[in-house]
């Protein structure tokens, strides 16, 4: 095929974008595809940050047009009309394209001559889809098909038939566009790609993607802030439906709500956005049809902006702030009430840690202990089993994980088998049978890598088992906010080590993490306002080296409304790496500075006795610093408590009591109370009870009683 390779044109559009050139050039030029039928344009929108001197001196392949004003729809225009290519692809500058991405793209077209564009599969840089192309929603809406989904290859790699093809990199037929027109520069940016698409099937034209194709993409690359993006889509909703349905406009006015929230943007952008409609109307269609289509707006603006209504909306959000402060005042006396509680606490411990009770009343008390277990009755009470009852459950749903974390090696591992639906629910049903309603903590890897993760979280809950999701943050759209608090999850656990994006983002190996997961919490805080549910956020933090500094900040962060909780966990060994007792001395994590890590835990301390909710007890924070001091000392004079505490079902089913040591059943073919009390997880609790390794700081696994001892 590469004897017949047709001429390609790809336009990439520029403005102030000079961050992203490098990665978009250096890829495309990296393209397999015949170099003398692959040209590329780059038309800049009046960039002031470098740009253009960059693609000059760097990619002298690369041809440099100008246009102006700034106009994104009109700068692709001017890509188009200077292209020379059989096919012309409109690609973004924020993208980077794998090398083989180019024929499968070309393929299509080649094979199918009534497909008039075809796009790639679009990923965002953590490989999380972005689009399959567009799928038309009810109310005039086009939404992204895949988009925040995990890549497991769910849609497979065949064609799929796209209602429209997503502007960020889109391959059209020249006939295509001449037929069509090109883009109409009104829209200036957002949805132009849509109207694009209305013309072109209208004329007979089919849109499709090919998933063999890849690209990866930032997303707003140009306009930057999120609000701004979504200003300018609603806006361009408007003049898509004035456009191609004028009938449709006027109920159509206020879509989903944008315009009517609060925030100076979206009050102020509503009027011009229905000004910009009305001139579309009048330009597209015949004066009659305008017409009636104007009146429809006018008497629906009018009941819009009706001062009754108005005076309405301002009591109700004057109540809403009333409410607000009522609110304000009881969480107040809240925090007071807490504060005392934990000055009680503090008080209390204080005095177990004196000399006084140390020598004289603890004595007394085991006295009086020996001697009310000479009480005949007390001898009759039957002794408790040994084991007893495991307190955590955990379910680890999968082994995969989409982030490279430099403390955890858990990406870096064969895919392994795991449960299907039906299986998980069957374990979840057993161990009720066995526990009764219990609390289970969902594990990977990242669980919500699973498809079926809400349909499992719903099925325990249903049953009243308390769920408990640990999570990156990384895929937690706001769609899939919605699906997790639906499901009826009680709790999140979401990892952020920094409040320093880039620290955060290095820890946790892939760019933007921060983002995604300080997104994902105000996701979930605003759905679980919105739908008053009872659901608690946390934040997980590991204690290293890099942010041992910030914890206190992270603590702040947390109090000042961040989260509802925060937990902090000692730097421990990488779990998918093999073990080596000194694994401490040679980690660039490992806190050598005892002086920084004793100042941040006082500060901790000091914190959680002012009301910071902070989950681990001041005992916990003040064995940090024994741990990192000597870890070895540490481990050997505290009781690990694993083996009468955990059970852990793997991803394959596998039942562990430790982490870090084989299996002691399968809950697939035995009953989880045969498991929990065979002698191979006996045997098991004599290695836990006698384990050299360095990793008792997990705050669940040790006794508190033995650490205030010391």
């Amino acid at each position: 095929m590469e004897q017949a390779a047709p001429k390609i044109s790809v336009v990439v559009v520029n403005f102030n974008g000079r961050r992203f050139l490098r990665d978009c050039f250096s890829s495309l030029l990296q393209t397999d595809y015949p170099k003398d039928m692959l040209e590329i344009l780059c038309v800049d929108n009046g960039s002031t940050d470098g740009s253009q001197d960059l693609v000059r001196e760097e990619f002298p392949r690369v041809r440099l047009l100008k246009n102006h004003p700034n106009n994104y729809s009109a700068a692709n225009n001017k890509g188009i009309q200077n292209a020379s290519g059989d096919y012309i692809v409109l690609l973004n500058n924020d993208t980077k394209v794998e090398p083989g991405w180019l024929w499968p793209l070309v393929r299509a077209m080649e094979q199918n001559p009534v497909l008039g564009g075809v796009q790639p599969k679009l990923l965002f840089f953590d490989g999380v889809l972005q689009s399959l192309g567009h799928v038309r929603h009810p109310d005039h809406y086009w939404m992204d098909r895949g988009m925040g989904e995990p890549d497991l290859g769910q849609y497979g790699e065949d064609i799929l038939d796209a209602d429209s093809l997503c502007g960020a990199c889109a391959m059209f037929r020249r006939e295509c566009l001449e037929q069509a027109g090109l883009l109409d520069e009104d829209f200036v940016m957002f949805l132009e790609d849509v109207d694009l698409a209305l013309r072109s099937r209208a004329m007979g034209w089919k849109l499709a993607c090919q998933p063999q194709s890849i690209v990866y993409h930032h997303g707003h690359g140009s306009v930057g802030a999120e609000g701004k993006a979504r200003v300018l889509a609603e806006s361009n909703r408007l003049l898509l439906i004035a456009k191609h349905w004028p009938e449709k406009l006027a109920e159509n006015l206020m879509g989903r709500g944008f315009f009517l929230e609060p925030g100076k943007e979206t009050r102020e952008a509503f009027i011009p956005a229905v000004s910009k409609a009305c001139d579309k109307l009048l330009a597209a269609h015949a004066k009659s049809k305008a017409r009636r289509a104007l009146k429809e707006v006018f008497a629906k603006l009018e009941k819009i902006q009706d001062p009754l209504k108005a005076a309405l909306v301002r009591q109700a959000m004057e109540m809403a702030l009333a409410q607000k402060d009522v609110e304000t005042r009881l969480y107040r006396e809240i925090d007071r009430l807490r504060d005392l509680v934990l000055q009680r606490e503090e008080e209390l411990r204080l005095i177990r840690e004196s000399l006084s009770y140390r020598y004289v009343l603890r004595p007394v008390q085991k006295a009086a202990d020996r001697v009310r277990a000479a009480v005949p009755a007390v001898l009759k009470t039957p002794p408790l089993p040994y084991p007893p009852l495991p307190q955590i459950i955990s379910m680890k749903f999968t082994n995969n994980c989409q982030l490279k974390c430099r403390m955890c090696g858990i990406w870096s591992q064969a895919r392994e088998e795991e449960l299907t639906t039906r299986q998980w629910m069957d374990s979840m049903d057993k161990v009720f049978d066995w526990l009764g309603p219990y609390r289970v903590d969902i594990a990977g890897g990242e669980p919500l890598l699973r498809q079926d993760n809400d349909e499992l979280v719903a099925h325990a809950s249903n049953m009243g088992i308390e769920t408990v999701m640990l999570s990156n943050g990384g895929l937690i759209t706001k769609s899939r906010a919605r699906k997790m608090l639906d499901s009826g999850l009680d709790s999140i656990h979401i990892s952020l080590d920094s409040l320093q994006p880039a620290l955060h983002d290095r820890m946790r190996g892939v760019p933007g993490t921060f983002a995604r997961a300080t997104r994902a919490i105000r996701h979930l805080q605003e759905l679980r306002r919105y739908r008053q549910k009872e659901f608690s956020i946390g934040v997980a933090s590991i204690v290293m080296a890099p942010n041992v500094e910030e914890l206190p900040a992270l603590a702040e962060f947390v109090y000042k409304g961040g989260a509802d909780f925060i937990c902090f966990q000692p730097l421990d060994q990488n779990f998918h790496h093999a073990y080596d007792p000194k694994w401490f001395a040679s980690s660039p994590f490992w806190i050598k500075d005892l002086n920084a890590l004793s100042h941040a835990t006082g500060q901790l301390r000091a914190m959680k006795l002012r009301g910071c909710p902070i989950d681990n007890s001041p005992a916990q924070l003040q064995a940090m610093q024994r741990y990192f001091a000597d870890p070895e000392d540490f481990c050997r004079n505290t009781q690990c408590l694993s083996g009468d505490k955990n059970f852990i079902i793997r991803n394959n089913g596998d039942v562990l009591l430790c982490w870090n040591l084989p299996p002691v059943g399968n809950i697939l073919h035995e009953a989880p109370a045969k498991i929990w009390n065979s002698p191979e997880a006996a045997k098991r609790r004599e290695q836990i009870a006698r384990c050299p390794r360095t990793c008792r700081i997990l705050s669940c696994h040790f006794i508190e009683e033995a650490l205030q001892n010391r």
